[in-house]
């Protein structure tokens, strides 16, 4: 009988550390279930803002290569979105001396340096004749 009982209370312990768990795990997909929300309208604003045709915008690759483009940097440079993105370099663009420029922002960028101010205003782009 008395090692019934230890079987028993073992046993009980064990439901209560299992009812613990599952309670845990309740938490932790409610709080990542939170995460991947807060994910999802981040992206979604980010995509909001990208989109707009306001600006041209590209996202670039550490090897100068180009991930994602917007419509506006498409018109802006005459070159449609499938001949851009990944066939062609950013530094095929910009005239000499605003390589020059752009190509010490990117260098500093990579060796984790301050990137290009705030104030950029304009870059001097080759493109296509229209």
């Amino acid at each position: 009988m008395k090692d019934q009982s230890k079987t028993k209370q073992a046993l009980i312990q064990e439901l209560d550390s299992l009812r613990q768990g599952i309670e845990e795990l309740k938490k932790s997909k409610s709080e990542w279930e939170n995460e991947r929300d807060g994910l999802k309208k981040s992206e979604a604003r980010f995509r909001s803002y990208f989109d707009l045709p306001l600006y041209g915008i590209a996202i670039t690759s550490p090897e100068k290569g180009w991930i994602e483009v917007n419509d506006r940097i498409c018109s802006i440079l005459g070159y449609s979105r499938e001949e851009i993105v990944g066939k062609k370099k950013w530094t095929f663009f910009p005239h000499d001396g605003d390589l020059k420029r752009l190509m010490g922002y990117h260098q500093n960028r990579r060796k984790g340096e301050e990137g290009p101010p705030r104030n950029i205003h304009s870059v001097s782009l080759i493109g296509r004749e229209m």
